[in-house]
């Protein structure tokens, strides 16, 4: 089977777009800490220092695989990283982002 291109219909799904939400939001949201902690910043921990990185390193791998991997395997993804009730709020999100990203796919 053909690798999909971000040209395709087919390409788009809800759950790549749950993806890209979430990992958006894990980058987002450990660079927004550090930008607010500031000078403090030099005073955490080695472990806050882990999870920060952590973070953002786990952002990056799932934006890697919403825009680069099968249909199948963002299935997969989306549905391990879905199971709690939290990601709800990152359900109602992500519609936004389809909802937009099907309407310029459909203008090409």
């Amino acid at each position: 089977m053909l690798p999909l291109t971000p040209n395709s219909e087919d390409w788009l799904t809800y759950g790549r777009c749950f993806l890209i939400t979430l990992g958006i939001l894990f980058l987002a949201l450990p660079c927004w800490i550090w930008c607010e902690q500031g000078d403090r910043s030099t005073e955490w921990p080695s472990f806050a220092w882990i999870i920060l990185y952590g973070f953002i390193i786990t952002g990056g791998v799932i934006l890697l695989v919403a825009f680069l991997a099968s249909r199948k395997s963002v299935y997969k993804w989306a549905d391990v990283t879905s199971t709690h009730e939290a990601s709800v709020v990152i359900m109602i999100i992500a519609a936004p982002i389809y909802f937009v990203l099907r309407w310029f796919i459909r203008i090409k």
